[in-house]
């Protein structure tokens, strides 16, 4: 990349102009052995609020590679241990979301490898199951037993939705 402070002006358009002609090689790269996209939680380690970063992520280090989930808050959230019989059959990328096929007839926990923000919503079978936080880079959905499928939405209001419900009330769809 060209540099881009403290050159004068004149200089910094050549080395734009260098960069577009003869660009610098492109590195790509894989990460061994990541973790799937969405899974089935293999175990879930509970940590207090309090604990320090260096400690949570030496956890989330020595256990999330493994598939269990390193949460903080326990309390705060309905996470389980996975039960060995709750498989994914398969799940499908959507829009605003995931939608995921589940075979098993224990509860458990499905780990979502993507962070976590309070605008995901996740129904098991129809129903609003609570979504969490895990591992500082996932979320994880606690679902009952015999769900077969599980919903996860991002579901944010628009401005303008939030802008009429200040004016007006509540709104309708």
């Amino acid at each position: 990349a060209p540099p881009r402070n403290k050159l004068p002006f004149k200089e910094r358009i050549s080395a734009y102009i260098d960069a577009i002609i003869d660009p610098s090689p492109i590195y790509v790269y894989a990460i061994g052995k990541a973790l799937p996209r969405i899974y089935v939680a293999q175990g879930l380690i509970k940590v207090a609020s309090d604990i320090s970063d260096a400690s949570f992520l030496d956890l989330i280090r020595q256990h999330a590679p493994a598939r269990r989930a390193v949460i903080k808050n326990a309390a705060d959230n309905a996470a389980t241990v996975s039960a060995d019989n709750l498989k994914i059959t398969n799940y499908e990328l959507v829009s605003d979301g995931f939608n995921v096929n589940l075979k098993g007839s224990t509860a458990g926990s499905v780990i979502i490898n993507g962070s976590y923000m309070p605008f995901w919503k996740a129904y098991a079978d129809g129903k609003a199951v609570k979504i969490a936080s895990a591992n500082m880079v996932h979320m994880i959905i606690s679902v009952p037993p015999n769900t077969k499928s599980l919903k996860v939405r991002y579901e944010r209001p628009l401005l303008i939705d939030k802008v009429k419900k200040q004016l007006f009330g509540k709104i309708t769809k």
